[in-house]
């Protein structure tokens, strides 16, 4: 028995919102949906490394996907941070431009099964850096959360110095999210990965496809 038949690449997409993350599994055609916080994430973590996927991938989204990529390079799973104008050209090729949160995260999973975007062994340093900006947000983060407690429960001659702390605070986690912003846009495998999705027929060719809305 061929064992490549026998135990295909797993691939996971992920479709990011504010409260809730859509994950499709392919080609298990497994889908379920999960609560956008630490507590469930890390649960969907678990039953992920259940499946011992070959690349996680996901699609920058207002920070809203900043919990599950870092709950996964934390587990060590294969997390991909992937262009969503690729994969919208891809969908396009392909034919499946209807839209759902399971389509969008069957499309995702899709994408990885079909252009294979490379992960590396160990982390390059990109990758590291992305890594620990992440972490240092959530630092920071957990640190606005406990001086807003404060700010409710402090005498109001407090209130000035607490609410300067929370503006420093605001401050470095919007220069944590630019430097994220222009990493995401420098990921290595982008490149590689357009040049094999504006090849396929159809893609590359269409002004619409390249459209940012």
């Amino acid at each position: 028995m061929n064992t490549l038949s026998s135990h295909p690449e797993i691939n996971v997409g992920v479709d990011t919102g504010k409260k809730q993350l859509d994950i499709y599994i392919r080609p298990l055609a497994f889908f379920f949906r999960v609560e956008n916080n630490p507590a469930v994430v890390k649960t969907a973590i678990e039953r992920l490394k259940q499946h011992q996927p070959s690349r996680i991938l996901i699609e920058p989204t207002g920070r809203f996907e900043t919990l599950f990529v870092e709950a996964c390079l934390e587990a060590e799973l294969p997390i991909r941070i992937v262009n969503p104008l690729l994969v919208r050209r891809f969908a396009a090729a392909t034919g499946r431009l209807a839209k759902t949160d399971r389509i969008d995260a069957e499309i995702i999973a899709f994408y990885g099964e079909a252009i294979k975007p490379r992960l590396t062994a160990t982390k390059s340093k990109q990758l590291e850096l992305v890594s620990d900006l992440l972490s240092r947000r959530r630092q920071l983060k957990t640190m606005a959360t406990m001086e807003k407690k404060r700010l409710a429960s402090m005498p109001t001659a407090f209130h000035k110095d607490i609410q300067q702390l929370l503006k420093t605070i605001e401050k470095q986690v919007e220069r944590i999210d630019a430097q994220l912003d222009q990493l995401i846009e420098k990921m290595p495998a982008w490149a590689s990965a357009e040049c094999i999705v504006t090849k396929h027929p159809g893609c590359g060719q269409n002004p619409r496809l390249y459209a940012t809305g």
